[in-house]
């Protein structure tokens, strides 16, 4: 399961090592070069962003922004994912051309949870943009995979764990169940 860049990342996984995958879960999940695309990248010079991290800004920051999150779920994101995410970000054209050649899963089972498109950001009309722009994307992934499935995630922006945590926790619970119930044993031998 990968969140946003993680997307492009499992789908590298995915590509590389095909015999230890038994399905995939896209969380509103990056495409490969979506920036060249009109969906920009968020950045921010690494002295701001630890600046941001050390006096607690960041952590509030998303807390105004996903009132409804864990606050458990806010303190990793902060200490863990930002720094990570900004490294990552630096270098999304060369993970972009990674993954782009990985065309087709055959029959690998698919999962694509996507934001809300209908999502009333009245008061944010460049966010809006932005989100319709990713949103039209997000079929690019179903291509992948001729199992695949997506859900809009009603109510919900690009974090759905923070906004639909139940919801995707659910999804996710359902997905395993029905790829453990109509797939065949794993080829995996367990060492002992």
């Amino acid at each position: 399961m990968g969140q946003s860049l993680g997307g492009i990342y499992i789908r590298d996984f995915a590509a590389r090592y095909p015999t230890m995958i038994s399905g995939l879960v896209f969380v509103d999940s990056s495409v490969p070069f979506m920036d060249r695309h009109g969906v920009p990248l968020p950045t921010a010079p690494q002295w701001l962003l630890q600046t941001a991290l050390s006096t607690g800004i960041a952590y509030w920051a998303l807390r105004l922004e996903y009132p409804r999150a864990p606050a458990v779920a806010i303190e990793d994101t902060c200490f863990t994912n930002l720094n990570t995410a900004a490294a990552e970000l630096a270098n999304f054209d060369r993970s972009s051309a990674e993954v782009e050649r990985t065309r087709s899963f055959g029959s690998l089972p698919i999962l694509i949870l996507s934001h809300d498109p209908a999502l009333d950001l009245h008061d944010r009309p460049e966010l809006r943009r932005i989100m319709l722009k990713a949103d039209a994307m997000q079929p690019e992934l179903l291509k992948l995979s001729t199992r695949s499935r997506r859900i809009i995630v009603r109510g919900s922006g690009h974090a759905i764990q923070f906004f639909r945590p139940r919801l995707l926790a659910q999804q996710v619970a359902l997905f395993i169940h029905q790829i453990r119930d109509s797939a065949p044993p794993s080829a995996h031998v367990p060492r002992s």
